[in-house]
């Protein structure tokens, strides 16, 4: 079956279904799409984007002000959203030379969290994921040289953030992957900010 509007067999928006034998479709059925029901249906879901882009706004301010009152020398900045096909919010949050970036996206169920989260570590190189106990439903951390990398997932939720050194440097050419005292810094850092974006996000 194919939905759409075919060049042949042109009955309008709906669903063509075909027989295929020795080689040859040939035309079986047509059901014709409901407008009103499409449009409802688009109606619905751009609702349901512009509720989770609210609920989004709301937790970053949530975040802005716990954050002041907890590390009062963080700064943090929305730098952009994303509001349909996809629900998004990206931050930066500063502190002295350490910075880390924050990725949230709202998903539809709490499956499509966990298949996000799965996807980007079988497609991030091979850092030493370590788990984070507290963090969400599923939290782990990697550091090394002078970065950080922290992922969770939280409910409908998935979050992705790398932490590095806010300053122009180059990375040490000696460097061969391993742990340091800046590196576990970027990597306290980032868990700090961490469990406070958690909290928030409980409360959507």
């Amino acid at each position: 079956s194919f939905v759409g509007e075919p060049d042949s067999n042109n009955k309008g928006m709906g669903m063509y279904v075909y027989s295929f034998n020795q080689g040859r479709f040939r035309f079986v059925y047509f059901e014709r799409e409901d407008e009103e029901e499409k449009k409802a249906r688009v109606k619905a879901w751009e609702k349901e984007l512009d509720d989770r882009h609210a609920a989004l706004a709301t937790t970053y301010a949530s975040f802005r002000k716990r954050l002041a009152e907890d590390y009062p020398q963080v700064q943090c900045f929305n730098l952009h959203e994303t509001r349909y096909g996809t629900t998004e919010l990206e931050v930066i949050c500063i502190k002295d030379d350490l910075i880390v970036s924050i990725h949230i996206s709202y998903l539809s169920t709490p499956d499509e969290a966990k298949e996000r989260i799965n996807l980007d570590l079988d497609n991030s190189g091979d850092p030493k994921w370590r788990n984070v106990a507290g963090l969400g439903d599923q939290g782990i951390e990697a550091d090394q040289c002078s970065r950080a990398w922290l992922r969770f997932r939280k409910g409908v939720f998935y979050v992705w953030m790398n932490a590095n050194l806010n300053e122009k440097r180059k990375e040490n050419p000696e460097c061969k992957g391993e742990r340091n005292a800046v590196s576990e810094r970027l990597s306290e850092f980032a868990r700090q900010i961490a469990t406070v974006l958690v909290d928030q996000l409980n409360a959507v």
